[in-house]
């Protein structure tokens, strides 16, 4: 009967544990998934500033604040990691997500970044931000413009 008793007494502080932030490092990591104020799921188009590039689809799954999914271009297909987030300063909408590669097969891998913001004043939903690809002798940044077309 006492292992009852203990048992139906740990159930609620177990729950309320779980909701507390656990702080590792400086960073505040909740206990449980962060829901995103806005669903960027779906394909978009991305434009580069540089045309040579070409433009580039980008198809997201997203759960909660978390994205993943595929970068495909001329150059081929990047898997891609990513999150949402609310810019508390300015209360805008930023979508942050990456991607390596290695690029020759000779084990040099290159990072590409891409910092975004929601645009809410347009018809479509669009994202705009910079591409920061992380080359071995410096990034190089190049400025784009993302539609969504699903």
């Amino acid at each position: 009967m006492l292992r009852f008793k203990v048992l139906i007494f740990l159930i609620p502080v177990t729950l309320f544990a779980a909701q507390v932030e656990c702080r590792i490092g400086g960073f505040s990591t909740p206990a449980f998934a962060q829901e995103a104020l806005v669903n960027v799921a779906g394909r978009w188009v991305i434009t580069m500033e540089m045309p040579e590039a070409g433009d580039a689809t980008l198809t997201l799954e997203q759960e909660g604040a978390d994205l993943k999914g595929m970068l495909s271009s001329q150059a081929g297909d990047l898997e891609i990691i990513g999150v949402v987030e609310e810019n508390e300063e300015n209360e805008e909408i930023e979508i942050v997500f990456w991607g390596s590669f290695d690029a020759d097969g000779s084990g040099t891998f290159i990072d590409i970044n891409f910092f975004a913001t929601l645009m809410e004043e347009t018809d479509k939903p669009t994202m705009s931000g910079e591409m920061e690809i992380v080359l071995p002798d410096g990034p190089m940044a190049i400025n784009f413009l993302a539609v969504k077309i699903e």
